[in-house]
């Protein structure tokens, strides 16, 4: 098969998402093997063969029904997501709905710092929502995350409010390093203080289990924002500070 032929069979079997019906397991298997292509073929470190890899993991995740609706709701289904993204995702909910573009730079000065010749744009646009009230009751769930739920034991004796919620995500597939299947990753996220939020942290332990793991990583960076690590550090990081909204 020409390098041609091969684009060509790969913007078909892209197109099938587009379909409005979608295509049985049955269908595929016929279509790679008209294509000329091993159906049960297994790709190195898969499990599965094309055709079931095409079936249920590529078209199975190309499109958007009220089942997967229903499982984003409870937490469940195929999601992928970086730290930061989970830090800028906790920050909108504990602002108020005001999501931010991520970005590492503040403002920039010329040699001498008397002029600013960049200064980022603060300006953030508030997500639509039917009832922003529901975000208090968000936020409230987490606080009884961390007062009396899973993160109860992590925040104890913690001078500040907090809020917080752990989470256990699976990864399907074989850890090519290991030969076995991968354990769950550890989710933690949190803002605090619960009453005015300054500051919003996320932390992932890749194959770390279960989610409760990741916490005092979670607290411990929320410990040193708000100076809480030592009375010297407090006086020589003075923090004042709000999450922008």
């Amino acid at each position: 098969m020409t390098d041609k032929e091969k684009e060509e069979v790969i913007e078909e079997i892209v197109s099938w998402i587009d379909m409005e019906v979608p295509l049985t397991r049955g269908e595929v298997y016929n279509k790679l093997d008209e294509f000329g292509i091993d159906p049960d073929k297994v790709l190195e470190g898969e499990r599965e063969g094309l055709t079931d890899k095409i079936k249920y993991t590529y078209l199975g995740q190309s499109g958007w029904s009220i089942g997967n609706t229903l499982n984003v709701s409870i937490g469940q289904g195929e999601n992928a997501y970086t730290s930061v993204q989970m830090a800028n995702y906790i920050a909108t909910l504990a602002n108020g709905g005001y999501r931010h573009e991520l970005t590492l730079i503040d403002k920039i000065k010329n040699y001498d710092n008397s002029k600013i010749v960049f200064e980022e744009d603060k300006e953030a646009e508030r997500i639509k929502l039917n009832n922003y009230e529901n975000l208090d009751h968000v936020k409230k769930g987490m606080e009884k995350v961390v007062s009396e739920g899973t993160a109860r034991s992590i925040f104890a004796d913690f001078p500040i409010s907090a809020a917080a919620k752990t989470g256990t995500a699976e990864r399907a597939g074989i850890n090519p390093a290991t030969g076995d299947t991968y354990d769950s990753y550890a989710w933690f996220v949190g803002f605090a203080p619960y009453e005015d939020p300054e500051i919003a942290v996320s932390a992932i332990i890749v194959q770390g289990g279960s989610g409760g793991y990741a916490g005092p990583m979670v607290r411990d960076i929320i410990a040193e924002y708000l100076g809480l690590n030592s009375e010297e550090e407090t006086k020589v990081m003075p923090y004042g500070n709000e999450l922008a909204r």
